[in-house]
């Protein structure tokens, strides 16, 4: 289950009521951190990402006509109390008012089980139940015999939860970069601070690159065989990025990876329960994760070089 999540961060008159359309917002229209935002907020943003609490909250850094809102989505709740505690410095001082709702996400399929998998002969050959025979049972330890069918169920599951865990953690590990790459090189803020925002930034997107390569993997067991060979980006992509500043490679990583997680979920939970025909010739993801993963590469590179420049 989600939870939506609204912290009050007020540098004055504490409101009596919560805005009703906060309920109704999210957090991925909203710049996650505002120009000018306090030392003490953005302290605790960037021990958001420091700590990887980012991988489990979705939050942004609101300034209202009182002060400072964080609006969040919780996808888990250990996460969820962790912020708390970094916050509890401004909870104790009078200038946060914690409220809290949830909303419950839509479940694709009753059954758990997307068709466009269970219909996948890649997955099907690649656990070892050929020609969708189902009519024999195996003995597993304690849980006695079981049939293969449920095994496969299984199996299909936890395919696709790991392989959407995978794309939304890249999602996340690039989600904040743009505003984090700019910390890290705003002159204007305290040299403190964007030594840590530049550590951040290399961290998430090493960290990144893993869940490419990891999520690449799960994606090849669910393609046609010959259609998992590693692609290098066109030279035009270099060409173009060559004098690509740090921010702009930032935004163009967090938008790309938005993009493909997008796609990753289409992938999965297509709309007409069975991936399209022109994504098994061409596997459009593949090659988006690979170009993606080289953004990242040039990405370093230029913070590497910027570093000596501190």
């Amino acid at each position: 289950m989600f939870q939506f999540f609204c912290f009050l961060l007020f540098f004055g008159p504490v409101p009596a009521m919560l805005p009703d359309e906060i309920a109704e917002s999210g957090p991925e229209s909203v710049a996650p951190l505002p120009p000018g935002a306090p030392r003490e907020l953005a302290e605790a943003w960037l021990r958001l990402h420091e700590e990887e609490l980012c991988l489990g909250i979705d939050a942004v850094f609101v300034p209202v006509e009182s002060g400072y809102e964080v609006w969040g989505l919780v996808a888990d709740e250990k996460h969820h109390k962790k912020l708390l505690r970094i916050l509890q410095p401004l909870s104790a001082a009078g200038k946060v008012e914690i409220l809290a709702a949830e909303r419950v996400p839509r479940k694709e399929y009753e059954d758990g089980v997307p068709p466009s998998l269970w219909e996948n002969d890649e997955l099907r050959n690649f656990y070892r139940f050929p020609g969708g025979i189902f009519d024999t049972k195996i003995t597993i330890g304690s849980l006695g015999m079981v049939a293969q069918e449920d095994i496969f169920v299984q199996r299909l599951i936890i395919f696709a939860e790991q392989t959407l865990e995978k794309s939304e953690n890249m999602r996340r590990y690039a989600k904040d970069l743009p505003g984090l790459t700019h910390m890290a090189r705003d002159r204007t803020m305290d040299p403190d601070l964007r030594l840590l925002a530049s550590e951040i930034c290399r961290n998430h997107v090493r960290d990144m690159k893993k869940q490419i390569d990891r999520l690449r993997k799960s994606l090849e067991q669910a393609l046609p065989k010959g259609k998992e060979k590693r692609e290098a980006p066109p030279q035009d992509f270099y060409a173009a990025h060559e004098g690509a500043v740090a921010e702009d490679l930032a935004a163009e990583i967090s938008e790309e990876a938005r993009n493909i997680a997008g796609e990753v979920h289409s992938f999965i939970y297509p709309e007409s329960h069975t991936v399209e025909l022109k994504e098994l010739r061409s596997p459009v993801i593949l090659n988006s994760l690979g170009i993606l993963r080289a953004m990242g590469e040039l990405y370093l590179k230029k913070m590497n070089r910027d570093s000596l420049n501190f």
